[in-house]
């Protein structure tokens, strides 16, 4: 399904019926601002609401948890998952390897799939980082392989990568 459902948004994960949803970012603003409110509206109606020809909105999931901070302080509340979607996470050497690391970890080794939505090059940073050094990365990962399986050359070039384990 993944190849047919590249772009993923978190109410549309939500729509294949996960027991658990969790949700994390650096920035606590874009957790309490953003994703808890998004996650909300993706949840739930507002009562009152008529739906006519309009698909409900999924049920939520059994938990949802959201997290903030730096990969490598979340470590210990992460469990293994069947889909990991990141995006603009890996603009650097550093934290590619935590992307990484955080994948050959909580990734499901049975039918598990990460998504990883980034620019070809990162510029303006002199640490790395984008998908050519994602790739060099991974190299150190054996048991992992990556696949691009969308692109856009419009204006800065785009790709979402699948990574899965061999």
């Amino acid at each position: 399904w993944y190849q047919r459902r590249v772009v993923i948004t978190a109410g549309m994960a939500l729509r294949h019926h996960p027991e658990t949803v969790h949700f994390q970012d650096y920035n606590p603003e874009v957790i309490e601002n953003f994703t808890i409110k998004n996650y909300h509206k993706n949840c739930s109606l507002p009562s009152g609401v008529d739906l006519v020809g309009i698909s409900p909105p999924p049920p939520s999931p059994s938990s949802a948890r959201f997290f903030s901070g730096d990969w490598d302080d979340m470590e210990g509340f992460f469990e293994t998952y069947h889909l990991i979607i990141s995006s603009e996470t890996i603009y650097n050497r550093d934290s590619i390897s935590k992307v990484l690391r955080i994948i050959a970890r909580h990734l499901r080794r049975e039918g598990g799939v990460a998504l990883i939505g980034t620019k070809r090059h990162y510029f303006g940073t002199l640490l790395g980082g984008g998908l050519v050094e994602f790739q060099e990365q991974l190299k150190g990962y054996p048991e992992l392989k990556s696949t691009v399986v969308w692109s856009s050359e419009k204006g800065l070039t785009r790709d979402i990568v699948l990574v899965t384990f061999k």
